[in-house]
Protein backbone atom coordinates (compact mmCIF):
# COMPACT_ATOMS: atom_id res chain seq x y z
CA UNK A 1 0.00 0.00 0.00
CA UNK A 2 1.31 3.42 -0.90
CA UNK A 3 -0.05 6.39 1.08
CA UNK A 4 0.64 9.78 -0.45
CA UNK A 5 -0.89 13.02 0.73
CA UNK A 6 -0.17 15.60 -1.91
CA UNK A 7 -2.66 18.17 -0.67
CA UNK A 8 -0.13 20.26 1.21
CA UNK A 9 -2.57 20.72 4.11
CA UNK A 10 -1.09 21.02 7.58
CA UNK A 11 -4.11 19.46 9.30
CA UNK A 12 -4.90 15.97 10.54
CA UNK A 13 -5.36 13.57 7.66
CA UNK A 14 -5.75 9.81 7.37
CA UNK A 15 -4.64 7.25 4.83
CA UNK A 16 -4.74 3.75 6.22
CA UNK A 17 -5.94 0.20 6.22
CA UNK A 18 -8.55 -0.10 8.96
CA UNK A 19 -9.55 -3.31 10.65
CA UNK A 20 -11.99 -3.83 13.50
CA UNK A 21 -10.39 -6.04 16.15
CA UNK A 22 -12.38 -8.43 18.33
CA UNK A 23 -13.12 -7.21 21.85
CA UNK A 24 -11.98 -8.91 25.02
CA UNK A 25 -8.33 -9.43 24.11
CA UNK A 26 -5.71 -8.86 26.79
CA UNK A 27 -2.78 -8.51 24.39
CA UNK A 28 -2.21 -7.37 20.79
CA UNK A 29 0.74 -7.05 18.43
CA UNK A 30 0.69 -4.93 15.27
CA UNK A 31 3.62 -4.79 12.89
CA UNK A 32 4.49 -3.53 9.46
CA UNK A 33 7.42 -2.50 7.28
CA UNK A 34 7.75 1.26 6.67
CA UNK A 35 10.01 3.24 4.35
CA UNK A 36 9.44 6.97 4.87
CA UNK A 37 10.58 8.54 1.61
CA UNK A 38 9.55 12.07 2.58
CA UNK A 39 8.76 13.50 6.00
CA UNK A 40 7.42 17.03 5.67
CA UNK A 41 6.92 17.69 9.37
CA UNK A 42 7.59 20.82 11.38
CA UNK A 43 9.23 20.56 14.81
CA UNK A 44 6.68 19.13 17.25
CA UNK A 45 4.61 17.41 14.57
CA UNK A 46 4.28 13.64 14.21
CA UNK A 47 2.86 10.95 11.97
CA UNK A 48 1.25 7.83 13.48
CA UNK A 49 2.30 4.61 11.76
CA UNK A 50 0.52 1.96 13.83
CA UNK A 51 -2.52 3.68 15.34
CA UNK A 52 -4.92 1.75 17.56
CA UNK A 53 -8.22 3.33 18.58
CA UNK A 54 -10.84 2.27 21.04
CA UNK A 55 -14.52 2.37 20.20
CA UNK A 56 -14.80 5.39 22.50
CA UNK A 57 -11.82 7.57 21.50
CA UNK A 58 -9.87 8.36 18.34
CA UNK A 59 -6.61 7.30 19.96
CA UNK A 60 -5.68 4.66 22.44
CA UNK A 61 -2.02 4.14 21.51
CA UNK A 62 0.16 4.69 18.45
CA UNK A 63 3.70 4.07 17.25
CA UNK A 64 4.86 7.23 15.53
CA UNK A 65 7.58 9.31 13.97
CA UNK A 66 8.01 12.63 15.78
CA UNK A 67 10.13 15.55 14.62
CA UNK A 68 12.31 17.05 17.32
CA UNK A 69 14.12 20.27 16.50
CA UNK A 70 16.07 18.78 13.61
CA UNK A 71 15.70 14.97 13.77
CA UNK A 72 12.95 12.40 13.37
CA UNK A 73 12.52 10.05 16.33
CA UNK A 74 10.60 6.79 16.75
CA UNK A 75 8.14 6.92 19.63
CA UNK A 76 4.83 6.05 21.21
CA UNK A 77 1.86 8.22 22.16
CA UNK A 78 -0.93 7.06 24.51
CA UNK A 79 -4.26 8.51 25.60
CA UNK A 80 -4.82 8.80 29.35
CA UNK A 81 -8.14 8.33 31.16
CA UNK A 82 -8.46 12.14 31.56
CA UNK A 83 -8.28 12.56 27.72
CA UNK A 84 -4.76 13.99 27.79
CA UNK A 85 -2.06 12.37 25.68
CA UNK A 86 1.41 11.30 26.74
CA UNK A 87 4.02 11.15 23.99
CA UNK A 88 7.41 9.48 24.48
CA UNK A 89 10.31 9.41 22.05
CA UNK A 90 13.06 6.84 21.85
CA UNK A 91 16.66 7.67 21.07
CA UNK A 92 16.27 6.04 17.63
CA UNK A 93 16.62 8.41 14.69
CA UNK A 94 14.31 7.53 11.79
CA UNK A 95 16.10 7.87 8.46
CA UNK A 96 14.42 8.60 5.14
CA UNK A 97 14.57 6.00 2.36
CA UNK A 98 15.27 3.19 4.81
CA UNK A 99 13.01 0.18 5.30
CA UNK A 100 12.42 -0.72 8.96
CA UNK A 101 10.17 -3.24 10.60
CA UNK A 102 8.01 -1.54 13.24
CA UNK A 103 6.21 -3.60 15.86
CA UNK A 104 3.92 -2.33 18.62
CA UNK A 105 3.19 -4.90 21.34
CA UNK A 106 0.42 -4.13 23.85
CA UNK A 107 0.10 -6.02 27.13
CA UNK A 108 -2.64 -5.98 29.77
CA UNK A 109 -5.04 -3.94 27.63
CA UNK A 110 -7.87 -2.25 29.54
CA UNK A 111 -6.05 -2.25 32.88
CA UNK A 112 -4.44 0.40 35.03
CA UNK A 113 -1.02 -0.96 34.09
CA UNK A 114 -1.16 -1.37 30.32
CA UNK A 115 2.24 -1.62 28.65
CA UNK A 116 3.18 -0.61 25.10
CA UNK A 117 6.49 -1.83 23.70
CA UNK A 118 7.98 -0.47 20.47
CA UNK A 119 10.35 -2.69 18.49
CA UNK A 120 12.32 -1.59 15.44
CA UNK A 121 13.87 -4.42 13.44
CA UNK A 122 13.23 -6.82 16.37
CA UNK A 123 15.08 -4.62 18.90
CA UNK A 124 13.10 -3.16 21.80
CA UNK A 125 13.45 0.61 21.60
CA UNK A 126 10.82 2.01 23.98
CA UNK A 127 8.52 0.70 26.71
CA UNK A 128 5.88 2.77 28.48
CA UNK A 129 3.10 2.04 30.97
CA UNK A 130 -0.21 3.87 31.26
CA UNK A 131 -3.77 3.47 32.53
CA UNK A 132 -6.06 2.37 29.69
CA UNK A 133 -9.07 1.42 31.81
CA UNK A 134 -11.47 3.88 30.15
CA UNK A 135 -10.36 3.22 26.60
Amino acid sequence: MLCVDGSGKKSTQRAAIERVLPAGRFEWTAECWFNPTALDLNPGQAIDLLHLRSNVTDLSVAARIHKDVDTFRAGIIVKNPDDTVSPSNSAVVVARDTWRRWKLHLLRIGTRETTAVLFLDDDERLRINWDSTTQ
